[in-house]
């Protein structure tokens, strides 16, 4: 067996490990050289090959005095003979000697691949930690990682000449929260054949040659021009523009009448030069193979390591409206904010964020107009955000400038749209208190102040979601959001002793699970407590498994739960250790399933269909506030 190579993984700092709560330098775990060994192989996940020259990158975390594996920090001193990286030889072999009795955990990458780690049976899937005794071997450290896929095509006009050097991008579908949506994924340009290529993970794609038409008023241009000159001003404006993701103003592009144009991208180079008076003819965002809304998309789904060839979109010039009105806030304005007009018709408004129909900016009057807007179904957005004061280097919430927000429907034919009346309207807030449950000390305020709620947005409106900071009485308040779905999420340190029990709001606990909000909440009660409940216990190991099972809890109610999108504190999934003990602590009061599961079902395990099957052998228990209970579990084989 050949080793190619290695990186030490002595680390250099002496900062760290205070900063993460560990014990400081002096008494921090220092790993002594052992005589531990781990040796194994990288495969390929599909066809089960080995991959040599695959990068092979070990995680150490060693026993501390007290008897508990912990990650080894930078700032602490590791002294290994072992390397913490090295490449596996021409058959995928690799080896870590002279390790000392701890945990580790195995991952892998190499050109092509989508990285994997030990004991993820599939992409994406989480790793297994290896634990090593003193002296110990370990020979069968199996690593999977899996081909990339690629999808290529071309994109080209009517008359099939290629469009050189437009963007195309692909949007992958997830499931976060029980809900399937889009996301993000790799944008590119055509070369000049008006070809494209992605090289992607495995799933489920969106192709689409995305188009935003920007206008922007020439009054706005000379005003950023003019404030560019006084000190401070340019500033002050382009916060102003930012807060409610508003477009630069900027004099690129076409001047038609007092607007000034932007068409998208390269995509103007083919479109004719718009007219002051006559109609804008421009490209409209298309999906594979020739959809105009994502509904209509075709999803392109590619398994590891397949070619997907052929994916090719053709782009078609449309006629164009003016869509035109005015917008004013509470206080009368609305001058200065960006507005985007999004296709109503979505699966997500995911899509939404990704490739708006049009952009502008609205005049110092309020006034606006959008250029080069096609026929269709669309919805007009408004969110203007303040951002928050930063106070000692930490964002603090600002309560003086109110969040401000317009959804309005826009429907649009052959023929301008004007007159449009939008009126803004102030997003809700949360605020309340904190109290705490128990008899520990409370956190003195300076801690107290680290700790924030957060409303998650689940339904995706695509706004920036500020932390709400503690003061240092407890009293808290939100950001202004735009009525929906939230979850409250508690972020910060409490010191340790104090974890979260509920946020009670009109009576329910927005922790627990998300809940419809539609305006202000002004009693909330944050509760902290010092005695959580605790249900812990253990799993029967089989012994012919190689990856130890895992420990699902969810609502024994499920039907509710799975409709609402699964976010909260109503379910964990949990990795035994392994000698097959669990803990869980924290969970809301209620009636539960718990199972035992195939840990490689961790990204599927909510599917409604592999749900049902786990609740038809799950033991149901019901958990009370400060109770503590045991349960002892079979491993449940789910077909």
């Amino acid at each position: 067996m050949s080793v190619a190579g290695a990186i030490s993984l002595t680390a250099r700092g002496q900062v760290i490990a205070s900063v993460l709560g560990l014990a400081p330098p002096s008494q921090a775990p220092v790993a002594k050289r052992g005589t531990g060994l781990v040796v194994g192989q990288v495969i390929d996940g599909t066809s089960g090959k080995p991959v040599g020259g695959a990068l092979v990158t070990l995680n150490l975390a060693v026993v501390s005095p007290a008897g508990q594996s912990q990650p080894v920090p930078p700032g602490v001193v590791v002294q290994l003979a072992a390397n913490g990286r090295v490449f596996a030889d021409g058959e995928g072999r690799f080896v870590f000697h002279d390790l000392p009795a701890g945990s580790a955990n195995l991952s892998a990458s190499a050109p092509g691949y989508i990285s994997g780690s030990y004991g993820a049976r599939r992409p994406n899937d989480v790793s297994r930690p290896i634990v090593l005794s003193e002296s110990e071997r370990f020979g069968d450290a199996t690593i999977r990682i899996w081909k990339m896929a690629t999808i290529s095509g071309t994109v080209v006009e009517e008359s099939g000449d290629p469009l050189v050097g437009v963007n195309v991008s692909a949007l992958r579908f997830t499931t976060a929260n029980g809900v399937r949506r889009t996301t993000g994924g790799p944008t590119t340009t055509t070369d000049d054949r008006g070809a494209y290529h992605f090289l992607v993970t495995s799933g489920d794609y969106i192709v689409a040659v995305p188009t935003t038409s920007t206008s922007t008023p020439r009054s706005s241009i000379d005003a950023f021009q003019q404030a560019i000159t006084l000190p401070g001003q340019a500033a002050t404006l382009m916060q102003s523009l930012s807060s409610s993701g508003a477009p630069m103003p900027n004099d690129t592009g076409f001047r038609v009448g007092s607007m000034q144009l932007q068409p998208s991208g390269a995509l103007a180079r083919n479109a004719p030069t718009p007219p002051d008076d006559g109609p804008v003819l421009a490209y409209q965002t298309t999906y594979y193979p020739a959809a105009l809304v994502p509904t209509q998309a075709q999803i392109i789904t590619v398994a590891p390591g397949e070619d997907r060839a052929n994916v090719d979109v053709t782009m078609r010039l449309a006629t164009t409206v003016r869509v035109m009105g005015s917008v004013f806030g509470p206080d009368g304005s609305g001058g200065n904010l960006g507005l985007r007009l999004v296709v109503a018709e979505g699966r997500d408004s995911s899509f939404n964020g990704f490739f708006p129909t049009a952009n502008t900016i609205s005049e110092a009057s309020g006034a606006f107009t959008f250029l080069g807007v096609p026929s269709g179904q669309y919805e007009l957005q408004i969110t203007r955000i303040p951002r928050p004061d930063i106070v000692n280097g930490i964002p603090a919430t600002s309560t003086n400038v109110p969040t401000l927000w317009a959804r309005v429907p826009v429907s649009v034919g052959s023929i301008d749209v004007a007159g449009l009346s939008v009126a803004l309207r102030t997003g809700l807030r949360v605020s309340g208190r904190v109290e705490f449950d128990g008899s520990s000390p409370r956190p003195p305020p300076d801690r107290l102040a680290t700790l924030s709620v957060v409303l998650q947005d689940i339904d995706g409106l695509g706004q920036a979601i500020v932390p709400a900071r503690l003061g240092a009485d407890g009293q808290f308040m939100t950001p202004g959001v735009i009525p929906g779905r939230y979850l409250a999420v508690l972020g910060g340190n409490s010191g340790g002793v104090w974890a979260l029990k509920s946020l009670t709001a009109n009576g329910h606990d927005l922790s627990a699970a998300p809940q419809v909000l539609e305006g202000d909440i002004t009693n909330a009660i944050l509760t902290l407590s010092d005695h959580p409940n605790r249900l812990d216990g253990s799993v029967e190991m089989p012994s012919s498994a190689d990856v130890p099972p895992a420990v699902v809890f969810f609502p024994a109610n499920f039907g509710p739960w799975l409709a609402g999108g699964t976010a909260g504190r109503l379910s964990r999934f949990i990795r035994v250790d392994g000698s097959g003990r669990f803990t869980s602590t924290g969970l809301p009061a209620g009636d539960y399933y718990v199972a035992a599961i195939p840990s490689d079902l961790a990204n599927e395990w909510q599917d409604p269909k592999i749900l049902e099957a786990i609740a038809r052998g799950a033991t149901r228990i019901s958990l009370s506030d400060d109770e503590h209970k045991s349960i002892e579990l079979k491993p449940l084989t789910i077909r």
